[in-house]
């Protein structure tokens, strides 16, 4: 079951790092976020998936976003 609260505060926790984040990791990387902070990254998404799960994180609270695409655009791809 989707932690709704958790959620909210990775996505509250996106937002927050966004242009850090958009300085930080090239155009179209994947980035998970995760208890609020950069989990997992990637250019490719199976690859963040793989590290999320052998992290132990509960991949359904995660947010998975794409550098460069902007959240108000509904570019925030999925919570995993």
């Amino acid at each position: 079951m989707v932690d709704k609260d958790e959620v909210e505060r990775n996505l509250e926790a996106y937002r927050r790092m966004k242009d850090d984040l958009d300085r930080t990791y090239p155009i179209r990387e994947f980035v998970a976020i995760a208890g609020g902070v950069v989990a997992a990254h990637s250019q490719d998404y199976e690859d963040v998936f793989r590290v999320l799960k052998s992290a132990g994180w509960e991949t359904r609270n995660c947010v998975l976003v794409r550098i460069g695409d902007e959240p108000e655009d509904g570019d925030i791809l999925l919570t995993l």
